[in-house]
């Protein structure tokens, strides 16, 4: 899963992300310095202008990140929010500026990403899912950047479409009867359990709703999601195999 520091914080330009490259998945992109612009928001001008505060300083940011992979170079967008966060002065930070007698505080610039024109994968995913599975994901991997509620309800197509076309549920019914179907014909109770905490939010995502839907929850129901496609998709040869050595071995 994608380190916390990078979908729930903002961070410092030279530190963003090197998402693994979903076209070549081996390469990593890397933000290209020379392609950054920054640009004061209107709403910030106007406001500083009001309340002279430098903390209400906000910009939008963009950069082209490029794959590391010579024989890739897939581009991506990216882009997102800068404010100005304080930090502590440091007695490095003093020196040689001894006529200096402001608040023990300086401001730095960090990002945080609201945009990404590539499917980074925020999971590990199976390398045998069909093309339909990888695309419904896609579109839940892009909007996790964008917003809550459609992340959320591409969560639940996700779902909707492991429990009839790859589990073999019938189509007919509410999401929640194919579950209870599910468990019936299955009897996984913890399966069962996974499917409803996925189905919830995904419902959340799609009414409208007072309750915002953040990336910390988001990001939980892609771990449910996880474990669910590891369970789906796992190779029940690689076992087979496991065992016919043990019994080659001891018999």
């Amino acid at each position: 899963m994608l380190k916390k520091e990078y979908w729930d914080k903002s961070l410092p330009l030279l530190i963003l992300p090197r998402f693994k490259c979903p076209v070549c998945n081996s390469g990593h992109f890397v933000v290209d310095e020379n392609t950054f612009h920054k640009f004061e928001t209107s709403g910030s001008i106007t406001l500083g202008e009001v309340t002279g505060n430098i903390e209400d300083y906000e910009c939008r940011f963009s950069a082209l990140s490029i794959c590391d992979n010579p024989a890739c170079k897939e581009p991506m967008v990216i882009s997102g929010v800068t404010n100005l966060h304080p930090i502590a002065f440091t007695f490095e930070d003093r020196l040689g500026n001894e006529d200096y007698h402001g608040p023990p505080l300086k401001y730095v610039s960090r990002y945080t990403i609201n945009y990404l024109s590539s499917p980074v994968k925020l999971i590990e995913v199976p390398k045998n899912m069909d093309s339909v599975l990888k695309e419904l994901l896609d579109y839940a991997f892009l909007s996790f950047w964008t917003e809550g509620h459609t992340c959320a309800n591409k969560i639940r197509h996700v779902l909707e479409y492991l429990l009839t076309e790859k589990l073999q549920v019938s189509k007919k019914g509410t999401l929640a009867e194919k579950i209870d179907k599910y468990l019936e014909e299955s009897g996984k109770a913890t399966m069962s359990q996974h499917f409803k905490a996925l189905r919830l939010i995904g419902n959340s995502g799609s009414h409208l709703t007072d309750n915002k839907i953040v990336r910390t929850e988001l990001m939980s129901a892609f771990a449910v999601l996880e474990s669910i496609l590891e369970e789906i998709f796992k190779d029940p040869t690689e076992i087979d195999k496991v065992s016919e050595e043990i019994i080659e071995n001891r018999k």
